[in-house]
């Protein structure tokens, strides 16, 4: 009979072994535990595993030893505690701040410099509960970019989701000082462009951010050179989207700026009419030939652009040559006020 103690097998063979060994199903082990049954079946599949205090709990519930259930094998990489908490620190100090700076506008009576750290926070929100999440359970199968089918370097895959998040919580702490110190002073004339001004310059800071954390990685998160080369092959996609992306978002701000196309108006209406039909184009571009360029890598062939690529690229042109027209339009005959 096999013994399931054995040390020679990898951690999720071994915890299928001693569940079986211990007469419980996947479901059951998963009640124990207070966890799904799908947490129990990605440790026996090894695509994650559980953080030393699930370990103990799988040792009690399985009525083992953690040497029985670890034994030789490396133990499972956690989070850096003291990144941990200095994201937290940024992240809640940043709600007090925002908190505040709203309270401000209001009071000064200004709305309009309301939506300036509520729209920075709701990112940088929606960014660090999800990456908290996966940084404690373990389970970055929602990361973008995530493969299960390639085997990373945990402790580097660990690192690099805290080092992204501490980016993102630093950059927005950033540009909320930056944008109310800007936007005291501002006239409501001059706010009309100086709002996207600082939301750009917000997106950029955060997109420059995860592309120098990333960079810093790569080479060490994948140690086999082959799936090193195939979770490349989808970097000219992302080059190309990041080049398009970036002159969607210039021409939303420049043709606001240059052609005096005040908010809340009908001529911003059909700016953005135009606009996000043409950065929906963009992400389609991007999510359709990220698929594509996978599929090439595991055939071992080089990506290169399909008949949908060039058809969304030129959608997103249309887009933009649409805007710029109704930009111009508006600043001759100023039939879009």
């Amino acid at each position: 009979m096999e013994n399931p103690n054995r040390t020679s097998e990898g951690f999720g063979p071994r915890l299928a072994g001693l569940r079986r060994a211990a007469g419980l199903t996947q479901q059951q082990l998963a009640e124990r535990l207070y966890v799904t049954r799908q947490a129990v079946s990605r440790w026996e599949s090894g695509r994650t595993q559980p953080d030393l205090a699930g370990l103990q709990g799988l040792a009690q519930a399985l009525g083992c030893t953690l040497e029985q259930l670890v034994g030789d094998l490396e133990p499972p990489a956690g989070p850096d505690e003291g990144l941990r908490r200095t994201c937290r620190w940024v992240f809640w100090s940043k709600v007090l701040l925002a908190t505040v700076q709203i309270g401000l506008w209001l009071w000064m009576g200004k709305p309009a410099g309301v939506w300036l750290p509520a729209i920075f926070l709701l990112c940088d929100g929606s960014v660090y509960l999800p990456l908290e999440a996966m940084v404690r359970s373990g389970d970055f199968t929602l990361l973008a970019g995530f493969d299960r089918r390639l085997h990373y370097h945990r402790p580097t895959l660990i690192r690099m989701v805290q080092m992204i998040d501490l980016t993102v919580q630093l950059n927005g702490l950033a540009w909320i000082l930056i944008g109310f110190l800007l936007c005291l002073p501002m006239s409501a004339e001059t706010w009309q462009w100086g709002f996207p001004v600082l939301v750009v310059g917000y997106i950029l800071g955060m997109l420059v951010g995860i592309f120098m954390v990333n960079f810093k990685y790569s080479s060490s998160l994948l140690p086999d050179e082959g799936e090193r080369r195939r979770s490349h092959a989808s970097l000219p996609v992302l080059v190309i989207w990041g080049v398009v992306f970036c002159i969607q978002l210039g021409l939303c701000i420049g043709l606001a700026v240059v052609y005096r196309i005040p908010n809340n108006t009908p001529g911003a209406l059909v700016q953005m009419g135009w606009g996000m039909p043409g950065m929906v184009l963009s992400f389609a571009l991007l999510f359709w030939e990220m698929h594509r360029a996978d599929k090439s890598a595991q055939a071992s062939a080089h990506w290169r652009p399909g008949r949908a690529f060039w058809l969304l690229l030129a959608g997103c042109i249309l887009c933009a040559a649409m805007q710029w027209g109704a930009a111009i339009a508006y600043a001759d005959s100023g039939i879009l006020h």
